[in-house]
């Protein structure tokens, strides 16, 4: 049985991750508010949640794993790939 590998965080968040931070809040926010909360992030405790609460908070939908539309190479469908060599 494989055994599962254990991520080990940083204890705390580096400086760019708070500039990576405004850099994304600033597509979806004004980019004065999206400064003004990556600055208020830098002053808060890093807090952890396990990824399925994430996923759960996130409201996207659950693929199903046997279905096609969630196989990674579902994008091959969209072109014709018989002149190449290989598929």
């Amino acid at each position: 049985m494989k055994q599962k590998s254990m991520i080990k965080w940083l204890a705390k968040p580096k400086d760019d991750d708070y500039v990576a931070a405004q850099t994304y809040l600033s597509l979806v926010l004004d980019a004065s508010l999206a400064s003004k909360c990556a600055k208020k992030l830098s002053k808060e405790a890093a807090v952890s949640f396990k990824a399925k609460d994430i996923f759960r908070a996130s409201e996207l939908p659950y693929m199903d794993p046997s279905s096609v539309a969630s196989s990674p190479f579902i994008w091959l469908s969209r072109y014709d790939c018989s002149r190449i060599s290989g598929l």
